[in-house]
């Protein structure tokens, strides 16, 4: 029934007369935004012209200077003063290759006398060539003491030297190994499916397939981890050996990740290993992963020092609760893991209750480090270790505050965009895959076995060994440990980092130090760090500021999943496939750089290099140099950073950037139909500026900065040689070539004011509020997981109905039949009845449904009768 039918007849005319009055305002409306549109336009391509002179005469003066260097001369002209950049950078950024067109190559072809295929291959050489000395000539000249900073230390030869050494502790409790027959998954790449979904066959116990529910899990019956500050064995170990600094996998990896940021000077990722079918959206780091981190560094008297991990925004997490007792179910067997479970854990045995963890330690330079070890197989290379690590499915991960809505997400094929294997392979290169392999490394393991769920039940099984990790990180993988990009550049950040520690602790002797580090996206590689000295009473207070108390957030926890709300009907018109599509787009479009578009559309014919259009953009000379390197990296990444920012948060509006002295380029979208888009009320184009201070206003007041306060605050430059020759970033290594570095740490002039910055920045990233309680408030993001998610948990509803009463049949091998998994007849004839009840339950609220809309349906009609009589 339409809202005008209501209408009594008096009143239907003054409705039609409001009804072409909306109509007019509407077209009005309309024919405003397209004038508005025009005129951007217009100016675009005004900017557009202009940049193409600017361009033209960049090529020259690169062509004047580029002579000038070869012989031998220093390069005259005027310099390229960038806002966002702490570096003079010389005009030679940039150098073009003429284009080439299909009758130049048939010249070509002709007077060589050879073959098409060789003239294309000579091209490509020639390409090459030209790419590898602009990156050379780029890179020997950009000046490593940013402007207005003093150089307090240098190096410029530091080596890869020594190697990470093991320290042999006798008496350890014995590694655990894989249970349930998942030690297969070890050997054969790829995913294995926990149950086949073509011939519902099981490859391993079909036990693993139901998680055990955290409210159910006794906790207390196993170890809890130990902190390296209250690690008195890490720290008699550490005098014995003379070591200063002693640190776990967890309080390290993510400051050693920026290290791997600055050194690789923001290496591409590399999703070879991805089907060519998926759309790879976002091709850089999660924004997660490229904040600020922090540590403290908490002095333990005689000269050593513990790192812990800084958890002033850490909250209790389901995922870390799923993890512990995961672990301990891919270790044991079902009847051993079944004590654990509340109610039974009274019958663990006191030594396994105290059972210590084993661990690996290794040294390098002053370094000791202490790595938990889950998990052993002798028939691996080198310790035969490997990690345990859980992941949760894209729903649970996005919208970890209501887990109960996005738990009934399903993993149904290996590969695809949604609900595939595929799909969080990707997410793990984007978010995981440098901290797993940096913690690989501390601790001398093989790799990391990956168990995929969505905290309900478990889909497969993934072993990922290093080298498959370093193929996505760094391009590439070594024949060797120590010959591979990543090993070493693993210890040069350990050297690194030992080097900037040392410059602290010599400032400050003898007291705890909150240490803080961030590469930022500037044109030159540049790391923050910063050594603030605080108090024991400090720290503790910031440590335990924003946790909770266990036992409540397990409860609170258990009540959301066993009682998960209504399930959210789809129309034709909220269609998941509609709305990625819109999210996408925007996403792709904001990511791509200009040279990017370039890449994906160039033949071998155009393959040039052009410097892409910019506006002219000129330095405060009165600003803090430090802070200017921030102006032009935070315009930059805002269009990204918003979408990720979004959908985390619930918004998931894209945000345009118009400024008169900050720009970003911005991807103009065409307006979803009526029928998809909601009517939402218009909302004013926003600065780079509005975007910084309104998230900062979003946030709780920080700690106004301490000018009386010492701090020390330092920025880190390197330039990587291979045999001498400066490169942007190493990408292969022959045994013939060596790797060496140069770096310039540099006294910043006012480091309290980057200091506060950087804080803001931590405190906006990871201090903010999640996804909004109210469904009204969600981004389409969050609602197209929620509604994948309710319709994951009918099709698994629907499973499980049509499996009811049906015995499991478990994979033997090759030789053996398939055995029903039954450990007694009067066990297995219980379950099925237990089963079979469940189904009748489902199907009884089914059948109620549908009850429910036939009569919704009957009433509707009879509705439409009365309106014709």
């Amino acid at each position: 029934m339409s809202f005008a039918n209501e209408i009594p007849k008096e009143n239907k005319g003054a409705a039609e007369g409001s009804d072409d009055a909306a109509k007019a305002e509407k077209a009005a409306a309309k024919a405003k935004r397209k004038a508005e549109a025009r005129e951007r336009h217009q100016l675009q391509m005004q900017k557009n012209k202009e940049a193409k002179t600017q361009r033209k005469q960049t090529a020259k003066r690169v062509k004047k200077a580029k002579k000038a260097i070869d012989e031998g001369k220093e390069p005259s002209g005027s310099v390229v003063r960038r806002v966002g950049s702490t570096v003079k950078t010389p005009k030679i950024v940039k150098a073009t290759v003429k284009p080439v067109g299909k009758t130049a190559v048939k010249s070509a072809v002709k007077s060589a006398g050879s073959s098409l295929s060789e003239a294309v291959a000579l091209k490509r050489e020639e390409i090459q060539k030209h790419k590898d000395e602009r990156a050379k000539l780029l890179a020997s000249s950009q000046p490593l003491v940013p402007s207005g900073m003093k150089q307090i230390d240098h190096d410029k030869g530091m080596k890869v030297e020594g190697e990470i050494n093991p320290v042999d502790i006798k008496g350890q409790t014995p590694v655990r190994q894989l249970a349930h027959g998942l030690d297969r998954v070890l050997f054969n790449p790829g995913v294995f499916y926990l149950q086949d979904p073509r011939t519902q066959i099981y490859n391993f116990d079909p036990y693993l397939q139901s998680i055990m529910p955290v409210g159910d899990f006794d906790f207390d019956a196993i170890t809890s981890y130990i902190t390296s500050s209250k690690d008195k064995s890490l720290e008699k170990i550490a005098r014995e050996h003379g070591k200063s600094y002693i640190g776990s996998t967890s309080s390290m990896t993510s400051s050693l990740s920026h290290l791997h940021f600055l050194i690789s000077n923001w290496r591409p990722l590399n999703f070879g290993a991805l089907s060519k079918s998926f759309r790879t959206i976002h091709t850089k780091f999660t924004e997660i992963t490229r904040g600020p981190s922090s540590i403290f560094l908490r002095y333990k008297g005689d000269g050593v020092y513990a790192i812990d991990a800084d958890k002033e925004f850490d909250t209790e997490s389901v995922f870390s609760l799923l993890g512990q007792s995961l672990e301990k179910l891919l270790t044991s067997s079902p009847e051993d893991f079944e004590l654990y479970r509340k109610g039974n854990s009274h019958n663990i045995a006191e030594e396994e209750r105290s059972r210590p963890e084993t661990y690996h330690y290794s040294t390098y330079g002053d370094f000791l480090m202490r790595s938990q070890l889950d998990a052993h197989d002798d028939r691996l290379p080198g310790s035969g270790m490997f990690d345990l690590k859980t992941r949760a499915v894209v729903s649970v991960r996005m919208d970890a505050q209501h887990i109960e809505l996005g738990s009934g997400y399903q993993i149904k094929t290996l590969t695809g965009d949604w609900e595939s294997f595929e799909r969080e392979y990707f997410d793990l290169i984007r978010s995981a895959f440098l901290k797993y392999s940096l913690q690989a490394r501390m601790g001398r393991m093989d790799g990391i076995f990956l168990t995929y769920h969505n905290t309900e039940k478990i889909f497969g099984f993934q072993y990922v060994p290093l080298e498959e990790m370093d193929i996505a990180l760094h391009g590439k993988a070594g024949e060797t440990e120590e010959t591979s990009i990543g090993g070493q550049e693993f210890r040069m950040s350990l050297n690194l980092m030992n080097r900037l520690l040392n410059m602290a602790t010599k400032k400050f002797p003898e007291q705890s130090l909150r240490i803080h580090f961030e590469t930022r996206p500037t044109d030159a590689p540049m790391m923050y760090f910063f050594a603030e000295p605080m108090t024991e009473a400090e720290i503790e207070q910031i440590q335990e500021g924003e946790k909770g108390e266990i036992k409540g957030f397990i409860d609170e926890i258990t009540g959301k999943l066993r009682s998960p709300g209504p399930v959210i009907k789809e129309t034709a018109e909220e269609s998941a496939e509609g709305e990625v599509a819109v999210v996408e787009e925007a996403t792709e479009e904001s990511e791509k750089s200009p040279e990017a578009v370039k890449e994906e559309t160039a033949t071998i014919a155009t393959e040039i290099e052009q410097t892409p259009p910019r506006e002219a953009e000129h330095v405060v000379d009165d600003a803090d140099p430090a802070l200017i390197a921030e102006a032009k990296s935070q315009a930059e990444a805002a269009t990204e950073e918003a979408f990720e920012t979004g959908a985390l948060s619930g918004t998931g509006e894209p945000i345009v950037l118009e400024s008169a002295t900050l720009t970003a380029e911005t991807t103009t979208l065409e307006e979803p139909s009526a029928a998809t888009k909601e009517p939402t009320p218009e909302t004013p184009e926003l600065s780079a500026a509005d975007i910084i201070q309104q998230a900062a206003d979003s946030r709780p007041p920080q700690p106004a900065p301490q000018p009386g306060k010492t701090i020390l605050g330092v920025a880190l430059t390197i330039r990587n040689y291979i045999n001498g020759n400066p490169v942007s970033r190493v990408n292969s290594l022959s045994d013939s070539e060596k790797w060496t570095l140069e770096y310039s740490i540099s006294e910043l002039g006012n480091p309290w004011e980057t200091y506060t910055t950087v804080k803001g920045r931590k405190r906006q990233l990871f201090g903010r509020a999640g996804v909004p309680d109210d469904d009204t408030k969600i981004g389409p993001h969050i609602a197209m997981l929620r509604r994948m998610s309710a319709a994951g948990r009918k099709f698994e509803q629907e499973r499980a109905l049509k499996e009811a009463g049906k015995p499991k049949l478990v994979f033997k091998s090759k030789s053996e039949k398939l055995d029903h998994y039954l450990s007694s007849y009067k066990e297995a004839v219980k379950k099925a009845q237990e089963e079979i009840k469940v189904a009748e339950k489902i199907e009884e609220k089914i059948e109620e449904e549908e009850v429910e809309e036939e009569v919704a349906e009957e009433s509707v009609e009879e509705q439409k009768e009365e309106k014709r009589e």
